[in-house]
């Protein structure tokens, strides 16, 4: 949340912008021949500016945590599919290598549940 203030002198205008929410803003200008300075003092609640940076944070970290679970799952769906596809192929006549596939397919299932899981608690 920004905060945001104008103010003017005979021979300007100023804007002023604060990162935060701000509660009060005291302008004072001095002149010196031709040349002015302005001094602004800015009481801000410094806590709500930290808590809304940390719940942006939060909330980006939830996005890229979901983003990385979804790719994850594409990834195991096609696996699991690969292996479907050698189980109905000549690697069922090979016993080794059929049980190999399975225990693999199993772990996969597994871990693509947990991931589906994770999802749905992370869409909440």
């Amino acid at each position: 949340m920004f905060s945001m203030f104008t103010f003017s002198s005979a021979t300007a205008e100023y804007t002023l912008t604060v990162p935060f929410e701000t509660t009060a803003v005291t302008v004072s200008a001095t002149a010196n021949h031709s040349a002015a300075t302005v001094s602004v003092e800015v009481t801000a609640s410094k806590e709500a500016y930290l808590k809304n940076k940390q719940n942006a944070a939060e909330e980006r970290k939830r996005k890229n945590r979901l983003e990385k679970l979804k790719k994850q799952c594409e990834a195991m769906e096609t696996e699991l599919s690969e292996i479907d596809e050698q189980l109905s192929g000549e690697a069922a006549y090979d016993y080794v290598l059929v049980a190999k596939l399975d225990a693999r397919k199993t772990e996969l299932e597994d871990a693509l549940l947990a991931a589906y899981e994770e999802i749905e608690e992370l869409e909440e």
